[in-house]
């Protein structure tokens, strides 16, 4: 039986190691809310960076589990799956990792539209957040349409860190915030696992769910 091998698996156990220091250090050292934890920058980064590695070790995978003929892996709808995220990275779309996301889900779910929205405007957010981080510019950049709605929804859910004046304040100080740590993680974690909860019951997609789910304590 071909052994799994999965990059992001060691991605999202670093998006959660940060999540768990930030999550210490705010509660059990710092419980001033005003107190800001850096370890939230690694855990957005790095949850970005789980869920677009997976779609790459999915691929990888599939491919895998096909040249080793194991058995049931490659169920129509994962191949199909695996079909939706190449075109999708060959089109290079400017919300490109959203839309392998939503074209995998298509194609395991046997549908036109995604099964969850809730689920893809997190991963919006995540994304829009990670890009802000890679990319910012000192003090506070000029935010996109995207990160600033982002920011707004987060805001509203009492998830960045309290800042006395955000128009002044750098962008990374709000986003260093361990609640928006733990929802990184969640995030990146539940986009992982909704795709594989689509797919085919069969033993070797079931092994693999149960990698992630591991990878997640």
């Amino acid at each position: 039986m071909p052994r799994l091998e999965f990059n992001s698996a060691d991605l999202l156990r670093i998006a959660r190691t940060a999540n768990k220091r930030a999550a210490e250090y705010y509660f059990d050292a710092h419980p001033d809310s005003s107190t800001l934890t850096p370890d939230a920058l690694v855990a957005i980064a790095f949850a970005a960076a789980a869920v677009e590695a997976f779609t790459n070790d999915l691929t990888d995978q599939v491919q895998i589990w096909s040249t080793e003929k194991w058995p049931g892996a490659t169920a129509p709808a994962l191949v199909a799956a695996v079909q939706a995220v190449i075109a999708a990275e060959a089109g290079r779309e400017p919300q490109q990792l959203r839309g392998k996301y939503r074209a995998a889900v298509r194609a395991l779910s046997g549908k036109s539209k995604s099964t969850d929205g809730r689920t893809v405007q997190e991963l919006q957010r995540l994304v829009a957040l990670r890009g802000a981080i890679m990319h910012a510019k000192a003090p506070r950049p000029a935010l996109s349409r995207r990160v600033s709605a982002a920011l707004v929804d987060l805001r509203r859910r009492g998830l960045t860190a309290s800042i006395a004046s955000r128009s002044k304040a750098p962008l990374f100080d709000e986003l260093q915030s361990p609640h928006l740590s733990g929802w990184a993680f969640v995030t990146a974690r539940n986009v992982i696992l909704a795709m594989l909860d689509l797919a085919p019951d069969v033993e070797s997609v079931r092994s693999l769910n149960q990698h992630f789910r591991d990878a997640a304590m």
